[in-house]
Formats: structure tokens, C-alpha cells, sequence
């Protein structure tokens, strides 16, 4: 999970796995990891969340952290327009390893409406531009909409698994043929 500095992500986080929202949070230094588990298909999947600090300073060692990754959530803030802007820097640094990983734009602070800075246009100018999965408007205070980005993403990982294990299986069966 990446975005500017302040925009959520530790308290999203906190509200998923703890079920709990933080209305005080301290600023991530460097990483942070967060794991839970859930069934999708009567299939337990242990998921890992790494929650990265905003700040720049921090950035020199977490782009190892995206090698491997299977997907992303990007947050921005609805509250400071100039949160969205960086997002472009976000999908560069989470895609530095695959060009094509799958990332969910998300917009935090929805129930703070009455202080928005970004129109939903531009946020789908965004999606297009950029090839993004899927835009959600989150409020970790009421949890609006939480559940559905994780059920989202989970659902985009297991898809691309299963391919690779069709794949895996697909080339051992040819490996198989050639032996004989």
C-alpha cells in the first residue's frame, strides 16, 4: 500500500485487521507489516500488507519491497488535491518491477465530504491514464467501503494465481510429452 504522507494507509490497515479505527496514528518509519487471513473458495490465504511511509527519505529500500508483489492499493487524500497529483509517482514506483501489476486507486477520507478537493472526474481521467483496476472511496471511520476494495483485490490475486497454476500445469504436461 503506498501514497503521500497523511493520506491513511496505516488507519485503513488498522481498521481491516483490527476491525478498529485510530482516529491517532503515528507516521509509518520506513515499513510497516500487517498480515491477515481470510477464505476465499474454502482456501485459507494468509495476506501480507506492507504499509509504507510517504515520505521521501524512506523510498531507497521499499522499491525491494514491490519485487514479487501481486497487486497494489494506491491511497490518495479526497481532502488535499495535490495527494492525487503524486499518485503518478506511486504507480512508477510500484510497477518498477512489473509493468502490469494490478493496482486499485483509492480515496480516503469520504466522510469528510464537505471538505473535498478532488471531483471524481479526475479521478477517472486517472484510471484511464494510468490502467488502473478500480477506483473506491473509502472512510476508515465508518468503514464504507473497506471490505469491498480488499474482497477486490483478493479476487484479482487469486485470479492471477490460478492462470499461473493453469500455466505451471500446462508445461508440465508438454514437458511430459516431450519426454515420451
Amino acid at each position: 500500500m503506498c501514497g503521500d504522507t497523511a493520506t491513511g494507509k496505516t488507519t485503513l490497515l488498522y481498521r481491516y485487521i483490527y476491525g478498529k479505527f485510530r482516529s491517532e496514528t503515528q507516521m509509518t518509519n520506513g515499513v510497516e507489516f500487517f498480515t491477515r487471513d481470510i477464505f476465499i473458495n474454502d482456501k485459507k490465504i494468509t495476506h501480507i500488507f506492507w504499509d509504507f511511509a510517504g515520505v521521501k527519505r524512506c523510498r531507497f529500500f521499499q522499491e525491494d519491497f514491490c519485487r514479487g508483489a501481486d497487486a497494489a492499493l494506491i491511497t490518495f487524500d479526497l481532502c488535499r488535491y495535490d495527494t492525487l497529483f503524486n499518485v503518478e509517482r506511486w504507480i512508477n514506483f510500484c510497477r518498477h518491477f512489473n509493468r502490469n501489476l494490478p493496482i486499485l486507486l483509492v480515496g480516503l477520507k469520504s466522510d469528510l465530504h464537505d471538505y473535498f478537493q478532488v471531483n471524481f472526474d479526475l479521478i477517472v481521467k486517472f484510471l484511464k491514464k494510468y490502467n488502473l483496476i478500480d477506483y473506491f472511496s473509502i472512510s476508515c471511520k465508518t468503514g464504507k467501503n473497506l471490505e469491498k476494495i480488499f474482497y477486490t483485490i483478493f479476487n484479482i490475486i487469486n485470479k492471477i494465481e490460478e492462470k499461473k497454476e493453469k500455466a505451471r500445469k500446462e508445461r508440465e504436461r508438454r514437458e511430459k510429452v516431450l519426454l515420451f
